[in-house]
């Protein structure tokens, strides 16, 4: 927002991510300089690559930490309930949604009795069977699912998508070591309105993989 006379000329490029624009580069240069040179532009287009890959690594090293620290969580003797908070908290994290929830297998329904919007949880007293929302699709297929456009995807649950305003919805399987379904993590409302993908997948089948791990140990043999 500099004051028009000091400025001649502005250039803006933008940093592309994996999945699209992570930020953007601007710079401004005063009337007494010449136009921006061809090896100027190249140079600014380097700069905006370089940073977008220093922000991906700083993005992923703060995943990796996420994630170890729910490894971590396995071994603790926080109760399951908590325990799937955690996990929720961290699938959000990873791959950066607004709203988040966990079901858990109780005989032919899976419950799900909290959700979290934006760090807050509040109770929910929910439970899908196999022919009920996303939950029960990948409970069915036994895995994941991306609705990007939630209200048209004959998938999802309307009263859900309604009552939490879901736009986009990603939902990944809890799968034993035996291949059954023992709960699902569904997230909501990726950052920026951005779609979900197949990193988004495997990064939250990668926490998926450790609730199994929790499930199971607390099943006992």
């Amino acid at each position: 927002d500099l004051p028009a006379p000091v400025l001649a000329e502005v250039m803006e490029q933008s940093l592309l991510g994996g999945q699209g624009v992570v930020g953007l580069l601007a710079v401004a240069r005063t009337r007494e300089l010449s136009h921006w040179s061809d090896e100027e532009i190249e140079f600014l287009r380097t700069a905006a690559d370089l940073t977008a890959v220093a922000i991906q690594h700083a993005v992923l090293r703060s995943h990796f930490r996420r994630l170890s620290a729910a490894a971590a969580e396995i071994n603790s003797r926080v109760d399951l309930a908590d325990l799937m908070r955690r996990l929720t908290e961290v699938a959000m994290s990873v791959t950066q949604s607004a709203t988040g929830l966990a079901g858990v297998r109780e005989r032919d329904e899976m419950a799900c009795r909290e959700i979290c919007h934006a760090g807050r949880w509040s109770p929910v007293d929910v439970s899908f069977t196999r022919e009920r929302g996303l939950p029960g699709w990948s409970w069915t297929n036994r895995v994941p699912c991306i609705a990007n456009d939630a209200c048209s995807d004959p998938r999802a649950d309307a009263g859900l998508v309604a009552a939490y305003d879901i736009r986009s919805a990603l939902t990944v399987p809890i799968v034993s070591r035996d291949g059954e379904v023992l709960g699902f993590f569904e997230m909501h409302n990726k950052a920026a309105g951005a779609p979900y993908g197949e990193d988004d997948i495997h990064k939250a089948s990668a926490v998926a993989h450790l609730a199994a791990l929790a499930l199971q140990a607390r099943a006992g043999p």
